[in-house]
């Protein structure tokens, strides 16, 4: 499945709708995922720093764990992320950000 930018804005314009104030994102990508260039430089985006505190990504994919260490390498996003095996490690490191 392409994962694209229109689906990255999409979800984030779900959760600003939800949501009032700051929040943390937990992505749980189970399935093989291919990020296109336009959703990578969408979470690297100052704009998304207005609302977005933290996000960790869990996945099951060996390809999807290079794909998100090369983003946090080279697009040095101002949103903090960390890319997890698991959701309770990902968790773990969010609580601080959300108080949890």
């Amino acid at each position: 499945m392409l994962f694209t930018e229109a689906i990255a804005r999409e979800i984030y314009d779900d959760c600003n709708a939800l949501i009032n104030g700051k929040y943390c994102i937990l992505w749980v990508m189970k399935k093989n995922l291919t990020p296109d260039k336009g959703v990578m430089s969408f979470f690297a985006s100052k704009e998304r720093s207005k609302r977005v505190n933290a996000e960790a990504f869990c996945m099951d994919s060996h390809a999807l764990k290079l794909t998100a260490n090369f983003y946090f390498r080279i697009k040095k996003p101002v949103v903090r992320g960390k890319a997890f095996e698991n959701e309770a490690d990902a968790l773990h490191w969010l609580s601080p950000s959300v108080g949890l």
